[in-house]
């Protein structure tokens, strides 16, 4: 898959991924497209849990807003993950106005944008 300028890669991940850190773990809950404006916007919910940091415990369901589709969704060979090309939302009230969206309609805390 070949990217143009402003195009970026996302490689999909299976939903109940866990990826942990010093302090505490995310896990991807599922992927999602949500029609804007016309456009194919991806998005990834996710939900983190802080529970093994000095500070105390938390937790958050939020969303990361990986871009509008670009491209299809390719498997380049059987050891790789699948790959869709994606173009970042740049624009700050798009931003605004997508984030808002995505948290009515999924119930998330945020919505982080790649």
């Amino acid at each position: 898959m070949s990217e143009d300028k402003g195009t970026k890669e996302y490689e999909h991940v299976p939903p109940g991924t866990e990826v942990e850190s010093i302090s505490g773990r995310y896990t991807i809950m599922r992927e999602e497209v949500l029609e804007v404006d016309g456009k194919k916007l991806l998005y990834v919910l996710a939900n983190a849990s802080v529970d093994s940091s000095c500070c105390g415990t938390g937790g958050v369901y939020y969303a990361i807003v990986h871009g509008y589709v670009v491209g299809e969704r390719v498997k380049t060979d059987e050891d790789s993950p699948e790959k869709t090309a994606v173009r970042p939302v740049g624009d700050k009230d798009e931003r605004k106005r997508i984030e808002k969206m995505i948290m009515q309609k999924e119930g998330v805390g945020q919505a982080i944008f790649l």
